[in-house]
């Protein structure tokens, strides 16, 4: 987002709330998914591990995004 009166440029890129970054992650991990079930049985392992370390990262990144801006104990770093 650009400040009022601003001139916009080529370097302008949206400002992503969590929930867009979230659906990114999301989208991301499941294009891992299918690529995994379409690989041959060379590839199956190299995938899965990729698409396991992902999604452990990705878990990790949603409950971040999740609790930006909040104070719930739930939300504290363990």
């Amino acid at each position: 987002m650009k400040a009022p009166g601003s001139q916009s440029n080529q370097f302008d890129r949206p400002v992503w709330s969590g929930s867009d970054n979230i659906a990114a992650n999301n989208q991301l991990e499941q294009w891992i998914t299918n690529s995994v079930q379409r690989k041959g049985f060379l590839f199956n392992s190299i995938y899965k591990n990729l698409k396991t370390t992902y999604h452990q990262q990705n878990e990790k990144a949603n409950r971040r995004l999740k609790c930006q801006g909040t104070t719930q104990t739930l939300c504290q770093p363990s």
